[in-house]
């Protein structure tokens, strides 16, 4: 994935998934240049929604290396919510990662809002957006949606999250891998399955969570027989190649 796919994925990947997940930030900006605000503003007026992102890039870039005014968190999440609004995948992750967020960690941006969070992300998931399907993952995960009180419900919210992250992880996230691969190894709404679990691992690890995730194929591999392991060998590998396959010549 390229940086400038979700605002603030250097800095923010949101809610905690037992003691694997981090409050990370996922909006994305390291790739917009800063020297030319003048010129992108007045492109982003005229409504052009990759201008708008961008400005909204520079904005944040600003707010979190200390340069700017007090005021630019505000700024960014205007002009993502500009470029939000046009579809644009990438301001809807880093204006969800602000509502995740809220005020607490970016000073002046929006309140934090669990249900507005909820619908930027799955307005870039929707759209197919790797790192937004990632994030609602996280939000049904993490309680975004309020804590269940019966089982049952628990089970569905937990089932949900793993449809998301399958969903990223078949386009090659690698933490979306890694977490699904910790979902079926403890059977966490997803049937328990060591083989699928150790496939995910290694998919993850392949796609460079090659520590956290080789820390969890090291914990399995003592529950695992030589055929099952043999297995997931084999599963990874055929999973690996489909997956150069389907995507050659294009950029991750």
């Amino acid at each position: 994935m390229k940086i400038s796919t979700a605002l603030f994925a250097s800095v923010v990947a949101i809610c905690c998934l037992s003691c694997s997940m981090n409050t990370n930030d996922t909006t994305k900006t390291d790739d917009t240049p800063i020297n030319t605000d003048d010129d992108t503003k007045k492109v982003a007026e005229q409504g052009d929604v990759t201008a708008q992102f961008n400005l909204g890039n520079m904005y944040a870039r600003r707010a979190y290396k200390g340069e700017g005014a007090p005021k630019d968190f505000t700024e960014a999440a205007k002009w993502y919510r500009k470029a939000a609004e046009q579809g644009h995948a990438e301001a809807q992750v880093n204006l969800g990662s602000m509502y995740r967020n809220g005020n607490e960690y970016y000073k002046g941006s929006v309140p934090k809002d669990f249900t507005e969070a909820m619908k930027w992300f799955r307005k870039a998931a929707e759209q197919g957006d790797a790192e937004g399907q990632h994030m609602l993952g996280n939000m049904y995960y993490g309680g975004g949606i309020g804590r269940p009180k019966e089982k049952w419900e628990w089970d569905a919210v937990r089932l949900e999250a793993s449809e998301w992250y399958r969903k990223a992880a078949e386009q090659g996230h690698a933490e979306a891998q890694r977490v699904l691969g910790r979902m079926y190894a403890e059977g966490d709404g997803v049937p328990e399955d060591y083989v699928e679990a150790y496939m995910w691992f290694n998919i993850a690890a392949a796609h460079g969570n090659e520590y956290t995730a080789k820390s969890f194929i090291d914990k399995l591999l003592a529950k695992m027989s030589q055929e099952q392991i043999a297995e997931a060998q084999a599963m990874t590998r055929k999973w690996l190649e489909d997956f150069e396959k389907r995507n050659q010549g294009r950029p991750l």
